[in-house]
């Protein structure tokens, strides 16, 4: 249920914002073929869409990227 809240939350916040794009580090993601909770994982989206899920990757952004960091929420 926590990690449902949460995806909820995210794709809100990135529906929301001013920002055309959003990198939101440490986030839980659902892998619904496996039936598993994968911790650590990065998403990056751009202009309301979500462009990229991946662990463990360095990230040039343009300025004025919002970055939200998800860990312990």
């Amino acid at each position: 249920m926590k990690a449902a809240s949460l995806i909820t939350l995210l794709v809100s916040l990135i529906h929301n914002t001013s920002f055309t794009q959003v990198l939101i580090k440490n986030v839980n993601v659902v892998d619904v073929v496996n039936r598993k909770i994968l911790s650590g994982y990065n998403v990056v989206a751009l202009d309301g869409r979500i462009v990229s899920v991946d662990k463990d990757r360095t990230y040039k952004l343009p300025e004025g990227t919002q970055v939200i960091e998800a860990a312990g929420k």
